[in-house]
């Protein structure tokens, strides 16, 4: 009995303070409904601003974390692909799966692979899709191919790339926008 009685008493002190913090959290201030509103729509606005300033300026990177082959099953991935634009400057390594027009060389590497290359950005807002649309061409340096990529940018930090090359099959990728 006296064995049973301890054991309570030491089950109901190691679970005072998770009661005791649950309690204090139910009496923080509880917002209404308009204030819970009022705050989304001023965190949304101030996330928009600093993506569009990080558009403007193009500094911004891509963290890949979905890739989307032609005609295969998409890929989650965490391997630190990225895309990178910096003053209209493209970094890019993200892989490259699917269908080629041409065979490869010796060691030629399938990624996708670009450092330091200049590139000329076209843009343009899209308000039904709250989104920025990028375009802009350029050479992969593991294949010396052409290559087209469009990026799709939306208000929440969201991405959507589609690479498209003269040699290959088009590929996507989805990522999540960091600000460098």
């Amino acid at each position: 009995m006296k064995r049973f009685i301890v054991m309570m008493l030491a089950l109901f002190l190691a679970a005072s303070p998770v009661i005791s913090e649950s309690y204090a959290q139910e009496q923080k201030v509880k917002l209404t409904r308009a204030e819970k509103k009022a705050l989304k729509e001023k965190k949304k606005a101030e996330e928009k601003a600093r993506l569009e300033n990080a558009l403007k300026t193009c500094n911004y990177k891509i963290v890949i974390n979905r890739i989307y082959p032609f005609g295969m099953n998409a890929i989650t991935t965490n391997d630190g692909y990225y895309i990178k634009i910096e003053n209209g400057v493209l970094d890019m390594h993200v892989p490259y799966m699917g269908s080629s027009k041409s065979a490869a060389w010796g060691e030629q590497r399938q990624g996708i692979d670009v450092e330091a290359q200049k590139i000329t950005i076209t843009s343009q807002y899209y308000d039904k899709n709250e989104s920025w649309i990028y375009q802009f061409n350029f050479i992969n340096d593991n294949r010396k191919d052409n290559n087209t990529c469009t990026i799709e940018m939306y208000d929440n930090g969201n991405a959507n790339i589609r690479v498209e090359s003269n040699g290959r099959d088009a590929i996507q990728y989805s990522g999540e926008i960091r600000f460098e």
